[in-house]
């Protein structure tokens, strides 16, 4: 996700409510499509784009462990 949603948490005119569910979902797997060289990329920049909201991708992640699947 952090792909998806990293920028908005370095704009004051970002969402802080909440993501619409439906278009995280579908850009996670746009991304997931893209192969090896932007998962890749991501891994590289993972720090960088979860830097500043590491407590909050802490509490994402835990959300995402207790969904079923």
């Amino acid at each position: 996700m952090a792909p998806l949603v990293w920028l908005n948490h370095w704009s004051t005119a970002g969402v802080w409510s909440a993501f619409d569910r439906d278009w995280l979902l579908e850009g996670c797997r746009r991304n997931q499509l893209r192969g090896g060289w932007h998962r890749l990329v991501c891994r590289l920049l993972r720090r960088p784009m979860t830097y500043g909201c590491r407590a909050e991708w802490r509490q994402v992640l835990a959300l995402l462990d207790e969904e079923p699947r």
